[in-house]
């Protein structure tokens, strides 16, 4: 499943953090189904930036993915050490749209 979206620059000066932009991030969910609750640890997911460039890494994974009709609810965190997880940046209900894509969240 792939799930496209834009997230703001980081600043690294004080001129950046005024004139900052976005980034288009698209997330490339591996999934073991595509129907019923999967569990975030048989989930993987792969980030690439704008030109395709791979983007953060791939971490272990908690919460679950949720299929309903035409619809997905993911809620996942990165698993950061055994007392703090990060919430992954694309969580949120979609519209599916094919077999593979998503739309923008309801």
């Amino acid at each position: 499943m792939t799930i496209e979206g834009y997230f703001p620059d980081m600043a690294h000066d004080p001129i950046g953090l005024i004139f900052s932009g976005r980034s288009k991030i698209t997330a490339k969910v591996l999934l073991p189904s595509l129907a019923g609750t999967i569990d975030g640890r048989l989930v993987k997911v792969q980030y690439q930036g704008e030109r395709g460039e791979p983007w953060g890494g791939n971490t272990k994974l908690k919460g679950t993915v949720v299929f309903q009709s035409n619809q997905v609810r993911i809620s996942l965190s990165h698993i950061v050490s055994e007392q703090l997880s990060d919430p992954m940046l694309f969580n949120g209900s979609y519209t599916l749209i094919g077999a593979t894509t998503c739309s923008d969240r309801l």
